[in-house]
């Protein structure tokens, strides 16, 4: 174990919210479950925690983080409800990058607003999901 992986718990723990658990899964269980409790404790995860959620967060920024979170989550359990909740917070995600764009991303065609294109796909897929 070294310092870097004790970073990224600690990231997905305050910033992404996840949980110890969850954080054990994702490290695919190379960290024993009592050192992530460690280091919550030694650096204090949950405090920073909080004073990271009191951050003022742009939204665009906040759902960024609830799609990593429902991915990670839907990685762990590919349950069709965990997989519906990936898809409701891109689009929340992608809705409001629309909004604050001000032009359509979602489609290539503004007269069709009940698909979604190849290209906005492939956007979603690089800039999001980084496949």
């Amino acid at each position: 174990m070294n310092d870097i992986e004790r970073i990224e718990a600690m990231e997905f723990y305050v910033e992404v919210g996840l949980g110890i658990n969850t954080i054990y899964q994702l490290f695919e269980r190379k960290i024993k479950l009592r050192t992530l409790y460690q280091w919550r404790k030694e650096d204090d995860w949950d405090n920073l925690r909080v004073k990271y959620k009191l951050h003022d967060i742009p939204l665009k920024e906040e759902l960024y983080q609830l799609v990593k979170t429902a991915i990670a989550q839907a990685k762990l359990n590919p349950t069709p409800p965990q997989i519906s909740a990936v898809s409701k917070v891109l689009w929340a995600l992608l809705t409001a990058v629309k909004e604050i764009k001000g032009n359509d991303i979602l489609n290539d065609n503004s007269n069709n607003t009940n698909t979604i294109t190849k290209s906005t796909i492939e956007k979603i897929e690089k800039e999001i999901l980084g496949i």
